[in-house]
């Protein structure tokens, strides 16, 4: 018998072997009675998941078909934060997808914020979402061209003691510098690199902050509504160059690869740079768009400071 241990083997496996319900029957087949009844919320449920068993031309991957079902849903109210979602298996009866699709689908949620995963206990609706809006500096456009979602999550954040492009635009000496790491998921499609940099003492609650609560933050809101400094220009330059090593790997792309590295440097006044960013985009099929930074952050400002809790 074939080993179906891998997710690529299970992508592709026949539904008469991993999916219980896949024998025999066709797309238009409905759900069953007993298995929506598992799932919590029979008719709701049922809406959300039998687009999945009808015939899909659209060239979209099974596993992203999936997890923008289950978006879907969440966004719905089907789940809310804090919730539980089906098992593995449920999952399989109710989309009639193979177990490696349904899990392949759950780690892109989970990669973005969206879904915690725990051990013995199942997936579970995030209880904040990691989603930025809207995105500043830069953004993704899909074929309608309108912007695709983004979520952010730090994976690093440090002290520098030592000088590179940063030490030209922050008057500070090297070991005042501080540096967050982040990546952008963008639709779950591809990944962004960006490299934040400024003055610990100046943008002191992005360093005392703790790191989760920094996944989805705007920094452009905190640095405008909680560290009082208004954003009063910003420079964004865009260069063609080979990534580095550690930057393709953070990117999950091949090393050698080259991209877009777009430079944004923010000032607060005539004389004091905010900050200095290194955004590492690789190749993709979407159109970038450099949006008016100053209108899209207008428009949201004033929302975003009744609506979001101080970081503490």
């Amino acid at each position: 018998m074939q080993d179906y241990s891998s997710p690529r083997d299970r992508e592709f496996a026949c539904p008469s072997i991993l999916c219980p319900l896949g024998r025999g029957l066709q797309p238009e087949t409905p759900l069953t009675v007993q298995t929506l009844q598992k799932s919590g919320n029979p008719q709701r449920h049922a809406d959300v998941f039998n687009a999945l068993w009808m015939p899909d031309g659209s060239g979209v991957p099974k596993y992203q078909r999936f997890a923008n079902t289950i978006l879907d849903a969440m966004k719905g109210g089907i789940w809310a934060p804090g919730d539980r979602l089906p098992g593995e298996e449920e999952f399989v009866e109710l989309t009639r997808m193979s177990l490696g699709t349904v899990q392949r689908g759950l780690r892109l949620l989970a990669d973005q914020g969206l879904l915690v995963r725990r051990h013995g206990l199942g997936s579970f609706v995030a209880e904040h979402a990691r989603r930025i809006d809207p995105p500043v500096f830069v953004q993704f456009l899909d074929d309608a061209r309108q912007p695709l979602p983004l979520y952010s999550s730090v994976i690093r954040r440090e002290m520098l003691d030592r000088e590179g492009p940063w030490s030209a635009h922050l008057e500070t000496a090297p070991g005042n510098v501080m540096r967050l790491d982040r990546i952008f998921h963008i639709n779950g499609e591809f990944r962004v690199l960006s490299r934040f940099h400024a003055n610990r003492a100046m943008l002191d609650r992005l360093w005392d902050a703790p790191l989760r609560e920094l996944d989805g933050a705007n920094f452009m809101s905190i640095i405008e509504t909680e560290c009082r400094l208004p954003i009063t220009d910003i420079t964004r330059v865009l260069r063609f160059e080979q990534f580095a090593p550690d930057v393709c790997e953070m990117l999950n792309v091949q090393h050698g690869t080259s991209g877009l590295l777009l430079l944004v440097t923010a000032m607060s006044g005539r004389d004091t740079c905010t900050f200095y960013q290194e955004v590492f985009i690789p190749p993709n099929p979407r159109m970038l768009e450099l949006p008016d930074y100053r209108a899209t952050f207008a428009t949201s400002a004033a929302a975003s400071s009744a609506a979001a809790q101080p970081l503490r």
